[in-house]
């Protein structure tokens, strides 16, 4: 300890009545090391005299206390390097100061305090509030500014082999400890910036470019977390499976009593086998819905915003290699509850002019049960995967498109697998040996599985059960195709494009997402050819008709109004252009929101109608040979509470779920709703190939008309025209 200065001015002394008082108090220019054992000790606790002999303490204890109080007390200049030995992490404290007022041998006199710091690694630090020193309780104001991770990376270390290369936190909130109720509460925002994780050679592993919440309740003591609304700012992470077929994930974990762990924490087992606090392996507790949770949490929103994930398989030679970026959308009700099951609704590009798309039903802590997901993958460029052809086929892959619809549901560890695989113009290139491929005449398969459009599409049924340790989701796959491909029959073949040379994609329609103006990446990429053909062709002019499917557009029209109505009555703030996501009838402002929408709409006694048909039909629907069985509002109760002020349903889950049915079919659009879509569309179009450089002159954009939806997608047919 170094002390620059240390000092004391006014102040008043009573003898008579056993107190001192002093005005104020200060402490300038001090530089500290502070040391924390593996046991939580201070080296500064041993500079403290201990209690003096029973005597004497019995001596003190006869007399009244004589009391000091200090008005107020400043302290600032405060360095200090910090050294806490159990975790190996290291702080340089720079320039902390704090201004205390109230300070009293009572300790169970309040004081004010307002303190700061900045640390060497980065970041600063504010706390301001009031402590109760013998109750060790404090209600205080807390806000960080960017303060650095780098000094958690000997903690990190303990756990996983890569490196913490950059990263800080920030908070802003209300931090109450002790006290009735929770032992710790904070209340506020948090987020974190800049996040990158590296391997230890230095190569990127992970990383985000911010992280924000607002309005986390998280208490300890008892535990719990509450978040009304995470945002992930471009998260990224490298996925790869090594030359030995081992995912590059696993390395990165630093296994039990490798020399990765710290020395501290492996010295620290002989001290609780002298002790007698050691025990054996703590027996497995099942995962299940029986577990108590240790720690209930609960993110309402989860909002993802450009992610990008970086696959890369070096076990095939040549070696293979995928991106799926820009992957946006929103996750609901995520929560560590086995009885809830979140809604996710994300989108994403493969490559250049790949759609990923996602949606479904789970619990990612308990994904083997009610599991109910929707993955879409469309326009992927086959060449890419010519390694896997190589290796499993035998073939080269010349050209080709692949859209795969796949749907898993799985309920109680058993996996039921719909999918769709859709291949566009695939193209073999040259033949490959090797022990793996299949001993099929591949090119007479293909050649018989193409349409009349040259199109192959396979329906893939699959089944399994997850906890069969010989289960793999690949092999299955590899089974259901390698069947399929002994029992083809026969097809015609015939390229699509002939109108632009043959072997193309059919480029005379540009599908829509019902609902949407958005051009797709994969039709982006028609468009983009379209314009080379144009510029070849002068004689050839466009025609852009707009193009609407009532039956499919005015639904999601009626639907994305509705959530954007109900979200502002439930007081969720969306920025320009972001999608709603669905409904969290879990959450009991939108539950209220639908509920006043819908007396809005059609009036409170058609509300109350509503309900009683809701629970008469319910009740009918019920098997009468069932025999009694739990009131089912018994397990809505434990998932979102009865609480005042809502109706006290039986069926609260079809109630709720058929007011977003009704509120959605009788959402009111514009006259013109439809028509304006469909030029918004044809503008989409026309502004779309001006950018890829065709001249205005030879593109004309024709009336609204009706279109037939096609694949789930509304097509927008273009007309060629001679100039």
């Amino acid at each position: 300890v170094r002390i620059g200065e240390i000092g004391a001015g006014g102040g008043k002394l009573d003898l008579s009545a056993g107190s001192l008082i002093v005005e104020r108090a200060w402490l300038r220019k001090a530089d500290l090391k502070l040391v924390m054992d593996a046991g939580g000790r201070l080296n500064l606790q041993d500079m403290v005299p201990g209690p003096g002999s029973a005597p004497a303490a019995a001596e003190k204890a006869a007399t009244a206390p004589f009391k000091v109080g200090v008005k107020s007390v400043e302290i600032a200049g405060i360095n200090a390097d910090f050294e806490d030995r159990g975790s190996g992490i290291r702080l340089g404290v720079q320039e902390a100061g704090a201004k205390l007022s109230g300070v009293s041998s009572n300790l169970s006199d309040a004081l004010d305090f307002d303190a700061a710091l900045r640390l060497r690694e980065g970041g600063e630090a504010r706390a301001k509030g009031r402590v109760v020193p013998s109750l060790a309780s404090v209600d205080a104001s807390v806000k960080v500014d960017r303060l650095a991770l780098a000094p958690v990376q000997p903690l990190m270390a303990r756990y996983l082999k890569l490196v913490l290369a950059s990263g800080s936190v920030s908070a802003d909130g209300k931090l109450q400890v002790g006290g009735k109720g929770a032992q710790v509460r904070y209340t506020g925002n948090a987020g974190l910036s800049d996040l990158l994780l590296n391997e230890e050679g230095g190569k990127q592993f992970a990383a985000l470019k911010a992280a924000s919440a607002e309005g986390i309740a998280l208490q300890l003591g008892p535990n719990s977390l509450e978040v009304p609304e995470l945002r992930l700012d471009a998260p990224q992470a490298q996925l790869l499976i090594e030359a030995d077929r081992s995912l590059n994930a696993s390395r990165f974990l630093v296994q039990p009593g490798s020399a990765a762990a710290p020395a501290s924490a492996t010295a620290a087992a002989p001290v609780a086998a002298e002790s007698g606090t050691a025990k054996g392996p703590a027996p497995a507790t099942p995962t299940g819905v029986d577990t108590p949770d240790p720690f209930p949490a609960a993110v309402r929103r989860l909002r993802i915003t450009n992610a990008r994930l970086d696959f890369e398989d070096l076990s095939l030679r040549p070696q293979f290699g995928a991106k799926i970026h820009d992957l946006t959308g929103v996750v609901t009700g995520l929560s560590t509850s086995p009885t809830t099951r979140s809604r996710l609704e994300l989108d994403g590009r493969v490559d250049e002019f790949g759609l990923a798309r996602i949606r479904g039903e789970l619990n990612p802590f308990f994904p083997r049960n009610n599991t109910a997901v929707n993955v879409v993958f469309r326009n992927v460029d086959m060449t890419t995967a010519t390694p896997y052809a190589m290796k499993f086929a035998g073939y080269k892959i010349a050209a080709g498109k692949i859209s795969l619809d796949l749907n898993y549901k799985v309920r109680n560890s058993q996996l039921e697998g719909d999918n769709q695989v859709v291949i566009d113009q695939l193209t073999l290139g040259e033949r490959v040996d090797g022990p793996d491929a299949l001993k099929l005449p591949l090119e007479l398969a293909i050649a018989i599985l193409k349409d009349s459009n040259g199109r192959i599409d396979l329906g893939l049924p699959v089944s399994g059960s997850l906890d069969d340790p010989q289960f793999s989701y690949g092999a299955v796959i590899w089974k259901a195709v390698t069947n399929v491909l002994t029992r083809i029959v026969t097809a015609p073949f015939r390229a699509l494009g002939a109108l632009f040379g043959g072997g193309g994609e059919k480029l005379e329609a540009i599908d829509f997402d019902p609902g949407s103006a958005a051009i797709l990446p994969p039709e982006r990429e028609k468009l983009l050819q379209l314009a080379q053909v144009l510029a070849k062709r002068e004689q050839l002019k466009l025609v852009i008709p707009g193009r609407y499917n009532e039956e499919a557009d005015a639904p999601l029209l009626r639907e994305n109004a509705m959530r954007r109505e109900i979200l502002g009555r439930a007081g969720v703030r969306l920025a320009e252009g972001e999608a709603p996501g669905p409904i969290d009838i879990g959450d009991k402002v939108q539950r209220t929101a639908l509920r006043e929408a819908f007396s809005a709409r059609h009036g409170a006694p058609a509300l109350e109608k509503l309900q009683e048909e809701i629970e008469q039909r319910a009740l009918t629907a019920r098997a009468p040979e069932a025999g009694p069985r739990p009131e089912p509002v018994a397990a809505w109760r434990r998932a979102i509470g009865v609480v005042q002020g809502e109706p006290n349903l039986r069926f609260p889950g079809a109630y709720y779920n058929t007011l977003v049915q009704r509120l959605a079919a009788s959402q009111p659009l514009p006259p013109d709703a439809l028509t304006s879509l469909a030029g918004a569309r044809a503008a989409a179009i026309v502004a779309a190939l001006k950018e890829a450089g065709i001249d205005a002159a030879r593109i004309s954009q024709a009336a609204a008309e009706k279109t037939d939806i096609n694949r789930r997608m509304v097509p927008l047919k273009l007309e060629l025209a001679s100039r």
